[in-house]
């Protein structure tokens, strides 16, 4: 299970590959009574196809983006992960070892 308000508290932004993984983590952040910042549901609305594999969400803010928006404004943003590096993990075990699995910036 993803820890969605360790995501918010820490202002992490969640990059998605794949549908699959777009639609496993919407899913946990809608059980967890999250919505879009225009009230809309995660799940009925993913948002996925808008940017397919570079889609990411941030849930502290109920948006989305692709990857390069987030990596070109990094001053602002927390770097992306990949949900994938994580959704078999517990994400503090994860963030423990984040410094050495960030995404290339350079992408």
């Amino acid at each position: 299970m993803v820890d969605i308000q360790k995501i918010i508290d820490e202002k992490i932004i969640i990059h998605c590959e794949t549908l699959e993984d777009a639609i496993i983590f919407l899913r946990e952040a809608d059980e967890f009574g999250l919505k879009w910042r225009n009230g809309n549901s995660y799940i009925e609305d993913n948002e996925w196809n808008s940017h397919r594999e570079q889609t990411c969400y941030f849930l502290s803010q109920g948006s989305y983006c692709d990857l390069q928006y987030y990596l070109k404004h990094s001053s602002k943003y927390n770097t992306p992960i990949k949900f994938s590096n994580f959704k078999e993990k517990d994400l503090d075990d994860y963030l423990d070892g984040f410094e050495d699995i960030k995404l290339d910036r350079e992408m």
